[in-house]
């Protein structure tokens, strides 16, 4: 096989017609699956003391083992804005993804 045609694991989607994604992106979609399924959390994202206790927790909770970087969790707290602006105040109804690694504590 040429060089330049090697299979690339995240050009192409799988039986499911799912994209495959990295370890670290499945970490981070499962603190902000977390975040997000907590209550009024679209409010609560914007206080800052809130923020910063979900900041603290997200720091100290492992995730498939590991414990995620301050950057990485800036990130998720940063992306929330966005999943804000695309959940719909009438019915509720927010995105999510399918499925998520599981979290031992949160």
């Amino acid at each position: 096989m040429d060089e330049d045609n090697l299979p690339v694991p995240w050009a192409r989607t799988d039986a499911y017609n799912e994209t495959p994604m990295t370890l670290q992106d499945l970490k981070l979609q499962a603190i902000s699956y977390a975040l997000r399924s907590k209550p009024l959390w679209w409010e609560k994202y914007k206080d800052n003391e809130i923020r910063a206790k979900w900041k603290a927790e997200a720091l100290a909770t492992p995730v498939e083992g590991d414990k995620l970087l301050e950057s990485e969790v800036e990130y998720v707290l940063q992306e929330l804005t966005g999943y804000e602006k695309m959940r719909d105040e009438a019915t509720g109804i927010q995105a999510s993804p399918p499925k998520t690694p599981s979290i031992s504590s949160y």
